[in-house]
This record gives structure tokens, sequence and C-alpha cells, in this order.
């Protein structure tokens, strides 16, 4: 399970308001990270574990190593935490 996990991307998650500046503090992080991008507001399923599970997936099909930061996720603290069970906690949360 450590070596699945060393081999996951590196997770920022960017959390906020709307009109907060989220997208543009995303834009920087890209550009200075050569980071991959997600918007997690294109992942509104049913359920929280829905939607754990399908960033879990698009996430996996990242490089290894890769930079990703996701905008708009986790939306509660039970995505929060089934993401960190599930999958890995991010590296960084603004």
């Amino acid at each position: 399970m450590k070596v699945k996990k060393a081999l996951r991307p590196e997770i920022t998650f960017i959390i906020g308001q709307p009109s907060s500046g989220k997208s543009e503090i995303a834009k920087n992080l890209i550009r200075t990270q050569n980071a991959s991008y997600i918007d997690a507001s294109d992942i509104k399923l049913g359920n929280d574990e829905q939607s754990v599970k399908l960033l879990s997936s698009r996430l996996d099909s990242l490089r290894v190593g890769q930079k990703v930061i996701v905008e708009d996720f986790p939306r509660n603290a039970n995505e929060a935490l089934l993401f960190s069970k599930n999958y890995q906690p991010p590296i960084k949360c603004i």
C-alpha cells in the first residue's frame, strides 16, 4: 500500500467561497509548479463517496509524481475524511 501511495500525484486542494480568488491562485500554481489541474466542481454526483471515487480515478490517470491542483474539493468535512482515508491526504490545502 505504501508503494502505491508513493506513486500517486502530489495533490494541492484549493478551497473557498465563490469569487474568493481560487481560480487565480490555481492558475499561478499551475504555471509556477508545472502542475495539472482538475476543477472538482465538474465532479458533482449523488453523494460524497461517489465524488471521492471519481476524483481518485481521475488522479490515478496522471503520471507518477505529477503535481496536480484540485479546485473546489473537498466541499465538506466528510469528503475530506473519505479522500484522506481512501486515497491519500493532500500535500497542501489552500
